[in-house]
């Protein structure tokens, strides 16, 4: 009986002691957050990361415009791997047949056209299209000089009204899903940004921050992030599909490039924003990055992505510095554009000159050597007091931010980038040559 009694309490023992083990241990991990991607054992290609702070009607323009691109890209990409496939297919010889202009066809008509049958060990295809270029898309009124309508159609793909983005959804995930997927992080907006993207495309990935924390949400995306290359987003700035397939393109087949950069343009007038247009063909060691770039995700994790100490301006072009003083190259093209619908592009706030100025001072002292960086800083703190005009605020600022680079010590770079002064030589070189020339988007083609 004793014994008994005891194997029963031993036996209850052990049951107590398992169920608290069970509850004590870790808990599964959540199911991941939807992103648009459609498998969970291969990384997508290509990781959209998008930073909104109180821009709702803006991020849901870019994420329509994002979801285009990416189908007209993977669309591509899938009739080129089919070609391949089907060139290098064995045992099938592949003609076109015409068929017999007095033989009747099915529907009892005579005349040319395709064969009705095909001979045995023989495909009949009808001759491809040239397919040399992406379809056509909203970028040829732009390229035509012609202003891209409020309502436009996208190749077919998706038509959407830009008076209304909440209400259109873009191109369905399947469409894009085997090639990237999207994730926003909402910079602690106070408009609705974040509720809104996921109740318009709940195939994204949102990220919501507690604080803005600027550019440093970009950092925090990437962390959540899968993608072997990047495509960093301003929540106005939407790649035209060309520029992201050639771009991609270049990334997939250098593996010491690091970057492209795609050139702002505005997408209802034309502009662009800056004045590289005029180089023709393809630069490499390129010293600046913009609003729209892809990121080899390995260069950004080594040279720490954007540097958070910045908060906001001037991390695109550090960054582009950084990856040169690395041993990565950075590539631009002309021609790879990214559509960017900013406000603030003419027109500067004066919080711009406070940071820009500074940032600016902080990015040379940087990446030059030793006192090298006080000639380009003065030019850039006076050019910030140029462009500030007769703007008694305005010059106010750029004189706070010029001050603060030069007595406020900046963050330094990671210890595997160079500071040997040459991208940031490079740089200076450019702008002062391109900025003595007048600008073709404002004189005319």
């Amino acid at each position: 009986m004793r014994l008994r009694s005891v194997a029963w309490l031993w036996l209850c023992t052990a049951m107590v002691v398992l169920t608290l083990a069970d509850l004590s241990g870790d808990s599964p991990p959540p199911p991941p957050a939807p992103s648009g991607y459609a498998r969970a054992d291969v990384p997508p290609t290509l990781s959209v990361i998008i930073v909104v702070y109180n821009r709702r009607e803006a991020v849901l323009r870019t994420i329509q415009h994002v979801t285009v691109a990416l189908a007209q890209v993977q669309a591509r990409r899938e009739r080129q791997a089919w070609r391949a496939k089907e060139s290098d297919e064995p045992g099938i010889e592949r003609v076109e047949f015409e068929a017999d202009p007095d033989e009747p066809d099915d529907a009892g008509q005579t005349g040319s056209g395709p064969a009705k049958t095909d001979p045995p060990g023989r495909v009949a295809t009808a001759a491809p299209a040239d397919e040399s270029e992406p379809p056509v898309d909203i970028l040829d009124a732009v390229r035509s000089g012609a202003i891209i309508p409020e309502s436009v159609s996208c190749t077919g793909v998706v038509s959407f009204s830009e008076d209304d983005p909440a209400r259109s959804p873009g191109v369905p995930p399947d469409a894009w899903n085997a090639l990237a997927e999207i994730i926003v992080v909402d910079n602690a907006s106070t408009d609705g940004s974040a509720a809104a993207v996921r109740e318009a495309f709940p195939f994204c990935c949102v990220i919501e921050l507690d604080a803005n924390t600027g550019v440093e949400a970009f950092n925090r995306g990437e962390v959540a992030a899968r993608g072997k290359h990047l495509l960093i987003l301003d929540d106005d700035a939407w790649p035209e599909p060309r520029g992201l397939d050639e771009g991609l393109a270049e990334l997939e087949r250098d593996d010491v490039l690091g970057a492209v950069m795609l050139q702002p343009v505005h997408p209802r007038t034309g502009q662009r924003e800056w004045p590289f247009d005029r180089i023709v063909g393809r630069m490499n060691n390129w010293p600046d990055l913009r609003c729209a770039n892809l990121v080899r995700r390995e260069s950004w994790k080594r040279v720490g992505g954007y540097e958070s100490g910045f908060f906001l301006y001037r991390n695109d072009t550090d960054l582009a510095l950084k990856l040169l003083g690395a041993g990565y190259d950075v590539a631009y093209d002309p021609s790879w554009w990214a559509m960017h619908d900013s406000p603030h592009i003419t027109v500067r706030r004066v919080r711009w000159f406070v940071l820009s100025t500074r940032n600016w001072v902080w990015m040379c002292r940087r990446h030059a050597r030793r006192l090298g960086w006080v000639l380009p800083a003065l030019m850039g703190w006076l050019w910030a007091h140029r462009l500030a005009g007769a703007s008694v605020a305005r010059q106010w600022a750029a004189f706070r931010g010029g001050v603060a680079g030069f007595v406020v010590p900046g963050p330094r770079v990671p210890a595997c980038v160079r500071r040997d002064g040459k991208a940031l030589t490079r740089l200076i070189e450019l702008k002062r040559r391109l900025r003595n020339r007048p600008h073709r988007s404002m004189t005319g083609p």
